[in-house]
């Protein structure tokens, strides 16, 4: 079953360093899921930064709104990463909490 949630996006970026902090101190991210991680975050930094201005300015030239201009094929692989990314971070929490089977991980 899908669930919908709301998030605090703007709560997540003000304490994103902290947020950070206590997972790499607790053994959640390690420094390859950090660095990807950050690469996840500065390409959607960009495209809501960007693609803002971009519409803006488009907007006001044709006199119409825009819909999306970002390729679907890297949509699409924005939340691969991001889903591999998640899985990584749960298996270890998992792991962590002896969850898993020697045969799962």
């Amino acid at each position: 079953m899908i669930q919908e949630m709301e998030i605090d996006y703007s709560f997540i970026q003000a304490m994103w360093r902290r947020i950070l902090r206590k997972a790499k101190a607790s053994g959640y991210i390690n420094g390859e899921l950090e660095q990807q991680l950050n690469e996840i975050r500065e390409a959607g930094n960009f495209v809501a930064h960007y693609g803002q201005r971009h519409d803006k300015e488009l907007t006001k030239v044709m006199k119409k709104e825009i819909n999306g201009w970002i390729k679907k094929e890297d949509a699409h692989q924005t939340l691969r990463k991001t889903a591999s990314i998640l899985k990584a971070v749960i298996r270890k929490i998992l792991d962590k909490y002896g969850v898993l089977g020697e045969s799962q991980r």
